[in-house]
């Protein structure tokens, strides 16, 4: 089942419907926010202890998606083959109650789903490569350039080098912190957590329309990372 938005929001209430659907009721999250989907689930931070039986006992997993397992077929299918050997629960949403991967029809169908995120991943990469290969031979530098920083052409027609940006304040404090804009607020002493808000406030449209990103050098690039949470339920 294809949805408008994965946002963790979105994500969660699904997480909760499906859990519902069977009867079960979460007992932990596993919230990897900042890891890409082609992490092996084994090894993420918050999913990968629960995978190693090393948080306690549980009866299940459940998920928004099976791309919110993994965006291949080989880590969807060890979490899924996991959960079976185990005689454990797998569930997502859009799916009628838990996987049966010992049923042929079931196990084709994730398996459907797995590689559907795998080919989406491979093309991300292709074109993130070919954008790359684009832009170096342009001699253009790919994403903007560091806080603080300025890409400057030095001689016509020749490689861009990153300087230090005239206008940008000598400290690097969350508390201190310059601003570029015109009608941007005075800094703020609660730090990250008022930027990070900040940005939540606008929205990624308004942020983009202001033309004020400079002004957000890390909290606006990890709200475009990939998000992804995972429920562990008991009966």
């Amino acid at each position: 089942m294809k949805l408008a938005t994965s946002s963790p929001e979105r994500q969660r209430d699904n997480v909760l419907t499906a859990a519902a659907s069977v009867g079960a009721h979460i007992i932990g999250w596993a919230d990897d926010w900042e890891v890409s989907g082609a992490t092996d689930p084994v090894s993420r931070p918050k999913l990968g202890p629960w995978l190693r039986d090393e948080r306690g006992p549980y009866d299940g997993l459940v998920a928004a998606a099976v791309d919110r397992l993994g965006r291949n077929v080989v880590d969807c299918l060890n979490t899924g083959y996991k959960m079976r050997d185990e005689k454990k629960m797998l569930v997502t949403y859009g799916h009628d109650g838990p996987w049966a991967l010992d049923d042929p029809a079931d196990e084709n169908r994730f398996t459907m789903e797995a590689w559907g995120a795998q080919m989406e991943l491979r093309a991300i990469q292709r074109r993130n490569r070919d954008a790359t290969i684009k832009i170096r031979a342009a001699c253009w530098p790919k994403g903007k350039p560091s806080y603080g920083f300025q890409y400057v052409r030095r001689v016509m027609g020749g490689i861009l080098t990153r300087t230090p940006r005239t206008s940008a304040c000598t400290t690097t404090s969350p508390a201190s912190r310059c601003w570029t804009s015109s009608n941007a607020p005075r800094p703020r002493h609660s730090g990250e957590a008022s930027l990070a808000a900040e940005v939540r406030q606008l929205g990624d449209g308004q942020v983009h329309a202001d033309r004020r990103l400079d002004r957000f050098p890390w909290w606006y690039a990890a709200s475009n990372q990939g998000t992804r949470q995972i429920g562990l339920g008991r009966l």
